[in-house]
């Protein structure tokens, strides 16, 4: 089930951070290789707080969405449709017929994460991970003197609510 949500920015705080990588100096707590880390990690972070004006039964509820901006390697936020192509049992990718031609079969992510619902609260939560350039884009936008809106995407997978796309704009996208 696919919903988009329009939500009213009603406020925001920011922060940037560049720190040494801390399995550098604690490699033992670290979950996965750490050869393609970098030494140094830069970070954005911005967390936007608005109100959800449609669809009609989420209306007024608030919304609070934290972007994190972060380029390490282990996000794999530079993967390709390669990267993800289905494969059969030999390993080799798989295809099927689509309108009389062969057409690749993908493994999509469910989403950038999960927007959850706050226990008892009109309130939705989600955090996302996105290349730094794009908080950045975002924190321009709030510099500007006009209302701001956000347009979300989100699907239902399972018990889940995914979101698969984001977008800040000065338009409302209620009226588009």
């Amino acid at each position: 089930m696919h919903t988009h949500l329009s939500i009213v920015m009603e406020d925001c705080e920011a922060s940037v951070s560049a720190r040494v990588n801390h399995y550098a100096y604690e490699p033992q707590y670290a979950f996965q290789t750490l050869d393609d880390q970098p030494v140094y990690e830069f970070r954005n972070a911005l967390v936007v707080r608005g109100r959800i004006t449609a669809p009609e039964e989420r209306e007024d509820d608030c919304c609070e969405i934290t972007l994190y901006g972060e380029a390490s390697p282990a996000r794999d936020l530079d993967a390709r449709l390669a990267d993800i192509t289905a494969l059969d049992k030999h390993g080799a990718p798989r295809f099927r017929t689509y309108r009389g031609r062969e057409v690749p079969v993908y493994k999509p992510p469910d989403g950038l994460g999960v927007l959850d619902k706050a226990k008892g609260e009109p309130l939705w939560r989600t955090s996302l991970f996105i290349k730094p350039w794009l908080v950045e884009q975002w924190m321009a936008l709030l510099g500007s003197s006009r209302d701001l809106f956000i347009s979300l995407h989100e699907c239902k997978v399972g018990r889940k609510r995914w979101v698969r796309g984001i977008e800040l704009g000065t338009a409302n996208p209620e009226e588009e």
